[in-house]
């Protein structure tokens, strides 16, 4: 949405990183000499509402300017003929051609809230309609989960786990698969409907056991990857959670296999905390910048960084694990801790964690 704005916008913006031209506006030459960093400054200042005007030391009017997704534009080398009076009348006659109107500054922020919030409403309900599409794909692998379940019980074992480990190595690939597959397909009935997370009964939920099944069923997948998975902690109680719990170790699994850096450790831990449960995943990689952090459970949110590492995903699984969670009961967070600062991103640990509590 920032790349979008930033090419409708007729005015000069700066997003953080770059000072560009607008449609119909061009950068002040002063602007493009100025050394100063209050731009900058001005622009990482969060209390800031929709389309707030200030003056900068230079004289000229900024405006802020609020997208849906959270980011931010500055509009800046402007002169407002009704908010700006202070600047001399040798400055307003220097820089004529940068004088604008506050309403038609307020019409486009507004005109351009409108287009995404048409924009978001078009692409969720595209995003609707595929999952739904998937509904001949789900009865049939209901089929295929009963089959599978069926030829499951046949090999030896006392446990499910335990059964599948003891299958042949091409069956034991194609068991795991089916699991997979089932509780992916679960995670498209929650997106369609939130409320199915909270269908059902709510069971006593053994979350070491259902982690450790996550993390056999991920174990190929890393391996490819180079990449290890670690269970640590013990625990012993058992919550009660609804069956759409068990998305969510596959969801944060799923994504620390992806966003992995190569010959690293993902590192779970599941322990009792009183008659609570505390989980958390910890993977080593590129970390989120601070300002993307509080997006990262919005519905479609990709950042930079996940395309550069895979171009499989679609944004929605931290959305789902949110729904998950909060219909169980508890929150997700998110912390990530830096070790090292390339030129293009901070390296370090990815952790989400919870708690569980009765």
């Amino acid at each position: 949405m920032l790349a979008i704005a930033k090419t409708l916008c007729p005015y000069p913006t700066f997003d953080g990183q770059t000072f560009d031209d607008g449609l119909l506006f061009e950068q002040p030459k002063i602007c493009r000499k100025c050394k100063e960093n209050w731009c900058q400054v001005y622009f990482n200042d969060d209390t800031q509402q929709q389309g707030e005007h200030d003056i900068c030391p230079k004289g000229f009017s900024v405006y802020s300017v609020l997208l849906p997704t959270g980011q931010k534009l500055l509009l800046f080398g402007l002169i407002d003929r009704e908010k700006n009076k202070k600047c001399s009348r040798d400055f307003r006659k220097q820089y004529r051609q940068q004088r604008v109107d506050f309403k038609l500054i307020d019409g486009w922020i507004s005109t351009l809230s409108t287009m995404f919030k048409k924009i978001d409403e078009l692409t969720e309900k595209a995003a609707r309609d595929r999952v739904a599409s998937l509904h001949d794909i789900k009865s049939a692998t209901t089929l295929l989960s009963a089959n599978v379940a069926a030829y499951q019980n046949t090999l030896p074992g006392e446990t499910d786990e335990e059964k599948i480990e003891n299958a042949p190595g091409e069956i034991k690939a194609i068991l795991k698969s089916v699991e997979l597959l089932h509780t992916r397909l679960q995670m498209s009935s929650i997106y369609t409907n939130p409320a199915a997370a909270a269908y059902g009964r709510k069971r006593k939920t053994p979350v070491y056991k259902i982690f450790h099944k996550m993390c056999r069923l991920h174990e190929e997948l890393a391996s490819k990857n180079a990449i290890r998975i670690k269970m640590s902690g013990n625990s012993y109680n058992m919550p009660l959670l609804y069956d759409s719990f068990e998305t969510i170790p596959l969801i944060l699994i799923d994504n620390a296999v992806k966003y992995s850096n190569r010959n690293k450790e993902i590192v779970i831990s599941v322990r009792d905390v009183g008659a609570g449960v505390r989980v958390s995943v910890k993977s080593m990689g590129p970390l989120l910048p601070r300002s993307e952090q509080p997006k990262i459970f919005e519905r479609g949110y990709r950042s930079p960084i996940t395309h550069s590492m895979s171009s499989k995903g679609s944004g929605l699984g931290l959305a789902i694990a949110k729904i998950v969670a909060e219909a169980n009961g508890f929150q997700i967070e998110y912390n990530g801790n830096a070790d090292l600062k390339t030129s293009t991103n901070e390296i370090g640990a990815n952790e989400f964690s919870f708690l569980i509590v009765p």
